[in-house]
């Protein structure tokens, strides 16, 4: 089942979606669980309102609104550690993103002024939907409500300028994600096909089957170092094929539009904008 986020009428409201049509559901969040996680965590109880609507009247938003926490993985596509003269790593690398870039499947994505490396990274996310600490891998998932498509755009010239990865992955709207969460109960994430076009032209595809650091494995290493909640994003990675390490390197400018595609999940379409 996929489920979205999605306004319209001047209201937000949790749907089905299926092909182009949206079942509105009867659910709220409880404070601490987000609507869209709560649905998936009752899926087979979750009823609708009877209201259907087409994804063209409506606008899409991230899965959620602000995650806890966004936590990603780097270097988790063999060849993509390779591409960029990396040693493959032994066990999870992990950095974190700020929870204000996130941005909706379709939002436009903002170019800083003063950035010359914006960059496109096709990914998949998990998002959680039961809390837990120093998770097994055996229970991992357990703990996860769905997936999502996820891209983790990245200013190049400030991660490489420090020591840490999080301000040249943190600038507002460098987060997308969506159009929709594939519940856990019926997505398979183990071999799902992945990819990247810029203005049509494909940059990345890979399959999730490449990951080095499977779900189960990413949600017990992460759960090791701190408690993860319902909500919380985990985005796995991104394979080879990125801007700045293609000869020669093929990086975002305003005008351009980046597509992320994850089968079974759906595709985002986001616009680069000039800083206003």
């Amino acid at each position: 089942m996929r489920l979205v986020r999605y306004a319209y009428d001047e209201k937000e409201a949790i749907g089905v979606l299926e092909g182009e049509t949206i079942s509105e559901l009867d659910v709220d969040g409880d404070g601490e669980i987000p609507p869209i996680v709560a649905a998936a965590r009752g899926s087979a109880d979750v009823e609708t309102t009877g209201v259907e609507i087409n994804t063209e009247d409506v606008t899409l938003r991230a899965p959620i609104e602000r995650p806890g926490k966004i936590i990603c993985l780097g270097l988790n596509y063999r060849d993509h550690a390779e591409e960029g003269g990396n040693e493959v790593p032994e066990e999870p690398l992990l950095f974190s993103k700020a929870t204000s870039a996130v941005n909706d499947p379709n939002g436009p994505v903002v170019h800083p002024a003063d950035i010359e490396q914006l960059d496109y990274e096709a990914e998949i996310a998990i998002i959680i939907g039961k809390a837990g600490h120093r998770i097994d891998a055996t229970d991992a998932f357990d703990h996860v409500a769905g997936y999502t498509a996820f891209n983790d755009v990245t200013a190049r010239d400030v991660q490489y300028g420090f020591s840490q990865y999080f301000r040249g992955k943190s600038f507002d709207t460098f987060a997308p994600m969506g159009p929709a969460m594939a519940t856990a109960d019926d997505f398979d994430p183990t071999d799902r096909e992945i990819r990247a076009l810029v203005n049509g032209d494909v940059r990345q595809e890979s399959s999730t089957e490449q990951m080095i650091f499977d779900v189960p494995t990413t949600v017990e290493s992460v759960s090791q170092t701190m408690t993860l909640y319902p909500g919380d994003v985990i985005a796995t990675g991104t394979p080879p094929g990125v801007g700045v390490h293609r000869d020669p390197p093929l990086l975002l400018e305003p005008g351009d539009e980046v597509t992320i595609e994850v089968q079974g999940i759906g595709a985002l379409q986001n616009q680069i904008v000039e800083e206003s």
